[in-house]
């Protein structure tokens, strides 16, 4: 059974982790000694020599795009709710907005960097713009 070591990146203490049950997916892990949480991916590994990236990968990219955007419109509701346009929601929630984009950039492959703002993109006019002139 393929194993892998996996290594907290808060407290730096090593682990034993077991691929196969989760083959394809992103697993949550916890450390036992700091109790810090992280993502490990699964089977979504980039083939180096086709530098095709797996639509598994695009698809929680897209994910979590939607899932940060849900969260900023989830916590100004009532500001959006009132807005009347798109341009007073993007300018009064900039900050956040990009806060979020950073964030986001962060955490999706280097192999969907490309692609990655316009899936973040894709879920702000969708989610957050939606209904707005």
């Amino acid at each position: 059974m393929p194993t892998r070591i996996v290594v907290c990146p808060s407290c730096g203490r090593k682990a034993r982790f077991q691929e196969e049950p989760y083959q394809g997916h992103r697993v949550l892990i916890r450390c036992r000694q700091c109790t810090y949480e992280w993502w490990v991916e699964v089977g979504l590994e980039v083939d180096v020599t086709s530098g095709a990236v797996p639509d598994a990968a695009i698809q929680q990219a897209r994910r979590l795009a939607r899932f940060i955007v849900n969260e900023i419109r989830y916590y100004h509701q009532d500001f959006i709710q009132k807005a009347q346009t798109r341009q007073e929601i993007l300018e009064e929630l900039k900050d956040d907005l990009s806060l979020a984009r950073t964030h986001y950039l962060s955490r999706i492959p280097p192999e969907l960097q490309s692609e990655g703002p316009t899936l973040f993109q894709e879920a702000l006019q969708e989610i957050l713009l939606e209904g707005k002139k």
